[in-house]
């Protein structure tokens, strides 16, 4: 409810479905940067391969920071607009 329109049902949805759906892929992406991560130690014969998984483990890590951030900015808007006060 913005300014005192009610927001249409359908933008809530929309609003709901982008926080459950980012929120879920920074979840895994967190998942497989630690998995990467952690896969660093044991690995000592190759160090292309420990450079390879440390950066995998970055990527992941950067996807789950901006899948978080769409994921808190829909929320916050979903607060905004369609919650009853």
């Amino acid at each position: 409810m913005a300014g005192g329109v009610k927001t249409p049902a359908s933008r809530c949805e929309q609003l709901d479905d982008r926080r459950m759906w980012w929120g879920g892929l920074a979840k895994g992406a967190a998942v497989v940067a630690g998995a990467s991560g952690i896969a660093t130690l044991p690995v000592k014969d190759s160090e292309e391969a420990r450079i390879g998984l440390a950066v995998g483990a970055l990527g992941a890590a950067t996807v789950a920071a901006v899948a978080i951030a769409v994921e808190e900015g829909a929320a916050s808007s979903w607060a905004r607009e369609c919650s009853v006060r």
